[in-house]
């Protein structure tokens, strides 16, 4: 088997094949992410219109339409919540694709898939509707580890996927629990408000629930999220403190097995919203690099005495 040099990885990732296969990910997930305007308008903003309506409106018909409405619209954020779902695990999948490819990973992961990958001919068909697409946001897509025997290199390039996200996921947490609570607090107080008419009172109460339903389910899948990369995390640090003992194959053998959970992650990860990732993206990148260039300089292989062979790694 011919020797795999870390430097092929930092080519591959911006062959033209790649880039197409990057840029049909970042698409399908962000045509995922823009059903997420409807569902926040029929979980959230729908609610809020009400609340608002019900301080200038006094008709108990008008007002019960409005609770029909009400539960109508929470009925269609859930048919919301399984296109996005399918278009998620689309993308997860063309994902999963390129990093097969680019870390040399290929198929043999596939052992330890619960789920399958989406069908060759689907990808292809996505790839070629995205490839006329600018491709200077995805060059260079992971940081720099060329430095490091191969095998390394590819359990780095993991580890920033997961690095990169979890950050991203604890920082929208906060955002979440702060902008929901705002709305909570603001409908209760309207609800005192106008518990001088029944129907109001009911009306108002009736909003709370896809209130609820739309933050619990929020709530419940990024501490979830966060919980399974911090698993994940926990074995990527005991592989870490290993990492110089291990020879190739045994950090090749445990690489196959953590994307295959990264690539069981994505699918059914929470998405954050388009421009809550762009505010982030380039700020978490950096630290990333900089990441890079530590760990570069400190697994840097040392010389070897002349006979001696070149690598620690088994091929």
């Amino acid at each position: 088997m011919a020797k795999r040099e870390s430097k092929d990885i930092f080519i591959r990732q911006n062959e033209k094949g790649m880039i197409n296969i990057l840029k049909a990910q970042h698409f399908v997930y962000a045509s995922a992410k823009k059903w997420i305007a409807p569902l926040f308008f029929c979980m959230i903003l729908w609610p809020l219109v009400i609340n608002i309506v019900t301080n200038f409106v006094e008709n108990d018909v008008f007002l019960g339409l409005l609770i029909v409405a009400t539960f109508i619209f929470t009925g269609l954020g859930y048919v919301i919540r399984y296109i996005y779902k399918k278009k998620k695990l689309l993308a997860a999948g063309i994902q999963q694709k390129f990093d097969l490819y680019v870390l040399d990973i290929k198929e043999t992961c596939g052992k330890y898939l619960k789920q399958k990958m989406p069908q060759r001919e689907c990808v292809i068909k996505v790839v070629k509707k995205y490839e006329s697409k600018e491709d200077h946001l995805f060059l260079n897509w992971y940081s720099d580890y060329s430095k490091l025997p191969f095998e390394q290199a590819v359990f780095f390039c993991q580890k920033e996927n997961l690095n990169w996200t979890l950050k991203l996921k604890k920082v929208y947490l906060i955002f979440l629990i702060c902008f929901f609570t705002v709305i909570f607090i603001g409908i209760v107080i309207n609800s005192i408000l106008s518990s001088d008419l029944l129907i109001k009172f009911v009306l108002i109460l009736f909003t709370l629930f896809p209130l609820i339903l739309s933050f619990a389910e929020g709530l419940r899948k990024i501490i979830k999220d966060i919980s399974c990369q911090q698993e994940i995390q926990e074995k990527i640090k005991q592989i870490e403190t290993e990492l110089n003992k291990l020879n190739g194959k045994a950090l090749n053998d445990l690489s196959e097995k953590l994307q295959a959970e990264i690539y069981m992650y994505r699918q059914k990860s929470y998405m954050v919203p388009e421009w809550f990732y762009k505010i982030s993206r380039k700020k978490y990148q950096n630290t990333e690099d900089e990441i890079a260039r530590e760990i570069s300089e400190q697994y840097k292989p040392k010389e070897k005495r002349k006979g001696k062979n070149e690598s620690n790694t088994e091929k």
